[in-house]
């Protein structure tokens, strides 16, 4: 068989250099596309993070009887402009907040600001935000929540 190959690379004037060479390259190729197609499919299948940040402050008003509390304020990028993107429901710390978006308007990819209201009611989940995106329910977790000042009123 040996005899028959050498006869080949005689004949052609193809040397085992060059094909040792020319198969390294090509398995070189090979192994790499496979590398990439693997590497595509992970960074495909990556969700896009909408929050961006999240804070609270605690405020105490200044006259007797005012009251206190603690506002709440989140920076998202628009999934979807506002005919197919709403805040359904905040959960903080087992306590339920209504979410408003500040903008009226806005397109996919712009950052906006939600603020919320709390409500009397509460909640089973910890630190989650309940969105609809084209009618259909998700949610994403807020890992960390920033400490701003306490604010004075007045």
């Amino acid at each position: 068989m040996d005899k028959y190959i050498s006869l080949f690379l005689f004949r052609f004037n193809i040397n085992k250099v060059f094909l040792n060479n020319f198969y390294c390259i090509y398995m070189y190729l090979y192994k790499m596309k496979i590398i990439i197609f693997i590497a595509l499919l992970f960074c495909s299948c990556t969700s896009t993070k909408i929050l961006l940040n999240a804070s609270s402050q605690n405020w105490t008003g200044g006259l007797k009887g005012s009251g206190s509390g603690t506002n709440y304020k989140f920076i998202l990028i628009a999934p979807e402009s506002e005919k197919g993107f709403s805040i359904e429901d905040i959960c903080i710390d087992g306590k339920l907040y209504k979410g408003a978006i500040y903008q009226k308007t806005f397109s996919k990819g712009d950052t906006i600001l939600v603020s919320s209201r709390k409500t009397k009611e509460s909640c089973q989940q910890e630190n989650v935000i309940s969105y609809l995106l084209n009618n259909e329910k998700h949610q994403i977790e807020i890992d960390t929540i920033e400490q701003l000042p306490k604010l004075f009123y007045p």
